[in-house]
């Protein structure tokens, strides 16, 4: 289940999960082996860093995905990760790569494809971080490319 957390803040999710599940702060604690003080100073943002290990550990006891979990954690934050080249970013570049030379698309088509500004497949193709959002869009529409030819 996720939730629209643009407005929640990191404690403000837990203790609106906490309580849609009729859990006091005490009950939860025993069930993730915490004290309800630290439970506490989280909702109230007292504690503004937790450990993300422990936050996992209610998360899971809650339902709480990895989603609204990030998303309360990065509201308002707007930049692109800084290593967006890495893991999927890096194998969705290599695919795009293939499907250009299959294909025959020039970097102003992938552009026009993938909804980019001018120059984005040429500045990933030179080095630069691929965005997370770029890089699934590009493996939808190469997944789709190749769809259609079979």
């Amino acid at each position: 289940m996720t939730e629209a957390v643009s407005v929640l803040t990191l404690g403000k999710l837990l203790q609106r999960r906490r309580e849609a599940a009729g859990l006091s702060r005490p009950r939860l604690a025993r069930l993730v082996d915490m004290s309800p003080g630290t439970i506490e100073g989280w909702e109230t943002e007292r504690v503004t860093r937790p450990p993300i290990g422990e936050i996992l550990r209610i998360a899971r006891a809650l339902g709480i995905s990895l989603g609204d979990i990030e998303a309360a954690v990065l509201a308002g934050d707007d930049r692109e990760p800084v290593a967006a080249s890495t893991g999927a970013s890096t194998a969705a570049l290599e695919l795009l790569k293939l499907a250009m030379a299959r294909f025959g698309w020039d970097e102003a088509q992938v552009d026009d494809m993938l909804d980019e500004p001018s120059g984005s497949t040429s500045s990933w193709l030179n080095g630069l971080p691929m965005p997370q959002r770029s890089a699934v869009s590009a493996t939808i529409a190469v997944t789709a490319q190749l769809l259609a030819q079979q």
